[in-house]
């Protein structure tokens, strides 16, 4: 009867479906990292100082903590739910103050707690003020922005800062 070889046919397709899957989600994984299943990616305790690039499409979760980081830049971290970087030592610095304020207009759940400066050790980024941030460049700048601009963007902006120096000197 035509019933049980398209049956099996049928079987064979959703399982081939199945582990095509799979094997794409395994195969997308950084291969610095452990494990990447269910939108899970573990790369826990590898030492890693930056996020490793490339992610399975389907990556909602990664695990990072254990590592060397100290910032992270937002683009980094689109369509993500929800990044753990526990225990990592996190420079809060003029380069985490854009994270910092990026994070606060997410959906994202992360937890940094600052590491760097000793007067900041153990405060979770979110409750570092503006002013408390040292050393940055200019308090007028407005860091939200940088961060949103494309490559060419921040370029003009380089362009046009040299511009204005060289006509005041």
């Amino acid at each position: 009867s035509l019933t049980a070889p398209l049956g099996a046919t049928f079987f064979l397709h959703i399982l081939n479906c199945f582990l095509l899957l799979v094997l794409q989600e395994v195969f997308s994984c950084p291969a610095v990292c452990q494990l990447c299943t269910g939108g899970r990616v573990h790369c826990r305790n590898l030492g890693l100082s930056s996020i490793p690039k490339s992610f399975p499409k389907s990556t909602v979760l990664i695990y990072l903590s254990g590592n060397n980081l100290s910032h992270v830049i937002p683009n980094e971290l689109t369509d993500l739910q929800k990044l753990v970087v526990l225990y990592n030592p996190w420079n809060c610095s003029c380069k985490l103050f854009g994270l910092r304020n990026w994070l606060a207009l997410s959906s994202i759940s992360v937890k940094i707690h600052c590491q760097n400066p000793p007067s900041m050790r153990g405060r979770p980024l979110y409750y570092v003020k503006r002013t408390e941030f040292t050393n940055c460049a200019s308090t007028n700048a407005n860091p939200e922005a940088v961060w949103n601009l494309k490559p060419a963007g921040k370029l003009l902006i380089l362009l046009l800062y040299i511009a204005i120096c060289s006509v005041r000197s």
